[in-house]
């Protein structure tokens, strides 16, 4: 029993005065001078390899506490791995090109958009691009150290350097050659200032819910099958070929837009055979208002029947009558703009925020 006791080894002693810091601080010099990463790595230099890349930060920013966050997840796979006995090489890289690291350097400049970057020159904003993402370096790899994140800083990869963007051709050719590679269509942010579509992180970076405005606007129809009061009958045809009828007020499809400068450009309305549209009848309007409403007593209007109460409080409409259901096939409208008329297409998929 006494010869047990004397073989175990025992902890050496803490000075009771050390802080949480001093013990952290401790450990990793002992880490440092001891080299136990790169003893760890020829350890298992034969053994079965689990690498790993580690997901770039851009060094022109400082890390922050979500980083450690994300940071330890991933450390945990890796430590995993490693105490599983496969050889965990840990590369680290750095981001070096991107949105974000431009907009840094437009402001250390003071300058703002394309025109402002062409005036500069591209050679020399390019530079001063590559000197940015070097900015805070040591700081990332202090808190990579700090928290006992180990990664391979003595041979990182850099997304800048011809290396990296060659192994990125490579790995499409190599996708290419296997016929792994197809074209397709993708919705994505654009921003107008940067002329560039912008990625989820970027739009992350500044993107704020605002109120655009928006504008109603009225087309003028020829309408079949839509039905309608005329002199106390019943209309089904309000074609051209109606001529012989009384002269009846505007009728007209109500689109709602925040791009109103679009309009000129605009060929066509989509509508979705999903939705009930109706043929409305302004029966009275609001009154004593402080504005002239773009709306009258008598005009018709088509609108998809779930907007409808929408448009009635834009255009300040008190009463009404909903004539009937609305064949949007039949329908043709009139540009605002121009004296030529077309038929909508049929909008495949399209639902309310469409």
């Amino acid at each position: 029993m006494s010869a047990s006791l004397n073989a175990t080894r025992k902890f050496r002693q803490i000075p009771a005065e050390w802080s949480a810091d001093d013990l952290e601080q401790d450990v990793m010099a002992r880490w440092t001078r001891d080299g136990v990463f790169a003893a760890s790595q020829a350890q298992r230099a034969d053994a079965e390899p689990w690498v790993f890349y580690e997901g770039p930060p851009t060094a022109n920013g400082k890390p922050g506490i979500h980083h450690v966050f994300a940071r330890t997840v991933k450390d945990l796979f890796c430590r995993h791995r490693s105490m599983l006995g496969y050889h965990v090489p840990r590369k680290a890289g750095w981001d070096t090109h991107g949105l974000p690291v431009e907009i840094e350097v437009e402001k250390q400049l003071g300058i703002s958009g394309k025109q402002d970057i062409e005036r500069i020159g591209v050679a020399e904003f390019n530079r001063r691009c590559r000197e940015s993402v070097w900015t805070y370096k040591g700081d990332w790899e202090s808190v990579s150290e700090r928290m006992g994140y180990w990664l391979d800083y003595a041979d990182p990869y850099i997304t800048y350097s011809n290396e990296y963007v060659e192994s990125v051709w490579w790995a499409l050719k190599t996708l290419y050659d296997k016929s792994l590679l197809y074209k397709g269509h993708k919705i994505l942010p654009y921003c107008a200032r940067c002329g560039t579509a912008l990625s989820s992180h970027e739009v992350a970076q500044g993107y704020e819910d605002v109120e655009d405005p928006s504008v109603y606007v009225g087309l003028d129809l020829e309408v079949a099958g839509v039905r309608s009061e005329v002199g106390g009958t019943t209309s089904h045809s309000l074609t051209p070929h109606t001529s012989h009828l009384p002269p009846v007020v505007r009728r007209r499809i109500i689109v709602w837009t925040t791009t109103p400068w679009t309009i000129p450009g605009n060929r066509a309305i989509s509508f979705s055979p999903e939705i009930s549209y109706g043929h409305y009848r302004v029966d009275s309007m609001e009154l004593d208002l402080a504005f002239e409403p773009w709306a009258k007593q008598g005009d018709r209007f088509i609108v998809a029947d779930k907007l409808w109460n929408d448009v009635r409080v834009a255009a300040k409409i008190s009463e009404f009558t909903r004539l009937e259901k609305v064949d949007p096939t039949q329908i043709k409208c009139a540009h605002p703009l121009a004296n030529w008329k077309a038929p909508p297409p049929r909008g495949e998929g399209l639902g309310w925020g469409d």
